[in-house]
């Protein structure tokens, strides 16, 4: 049994572990310590063996190595770094409307990806359908240059689909996302 952790977050690799040792005979916390370090990222193994004591079972493991991969995360927040690039982000600007010059009101890039992860509506910021369905939607919006515009036909049934999909997915609690999440990318999607 030999996963890695790769550039998955350190709750993804557990969970992966998690699912893979449940499916196993091995029980011991010596054996599963072992495996779960080979697995993962050498640099965090390292600092969780620096601490005084080191972690003793295999649950205080998932516990460490979930706090040293959250102080180093909030380490490189702290400093503007990217987490997967480690270099300065860019610093985001609002748009401008072109006609008058105004800032109109666009979601950053992390509350963006929250949106789609709780499978929230862009306008509204509620769950249960697409900004494309919006009951608040401006009737007369015309989308700009560059826009996805929906149109009905064969991907509307694809997009009510996602919609339920998203609605499912954003009552769920964050572990259940997380395995789920590690499924779908395991397989493939």
């Amino acid at each position: 049994m030999m996963i890695r952790q790769g550039n998955q977050l350190v709750e993804a690799y557990i969970t992966n572990f998690k699912i893979i040792i449940s499916q196993s005979d091995i029980m011991e916390d010596a054996v599963l310590i072992q495996d779960f370090q080979k697995g993962l990222n050498p640099k965090l193994v390292k600092k969780i063996w620096a601490q005084m004591p080191p972690p003793k079972t295999i649950d205080e493991w998932y516990k460490v190595a979930a706090l040293q991969e959250g102080y180093w995360r909030g380490a490189l927040a702290i400093q503007g770094l990217d987490k997967a690039t480690h270099k300065k982000k860019k610093e985001e600007k609002p748009a401008r409307d072109s006609s008058n010059g105004m800032s109109i009101n666009r979601l950053s890039n992390e509350e963006r990806s929250k949106h789609i992860q709780k499978g929230l509506c862009f306008i509204c910021h509620q769950p249960g359908h697409l900004s494309t369905a919006c009951p608040k939607r401006n009737k007369n919006y015309q989308p700009t240059r560059g826009q996805y515009i929906p149109r009905p036909g064969k991907n509307a049934q694809g997009r009510d689909g996602l919609a339920k999909v998203c609605t499912i997915m954003a009552k769920l609690d964050e572990e259940e996302r997380e395995a789920i999440y590690a499924v779908i990318n395991n397989e493939g999607f």
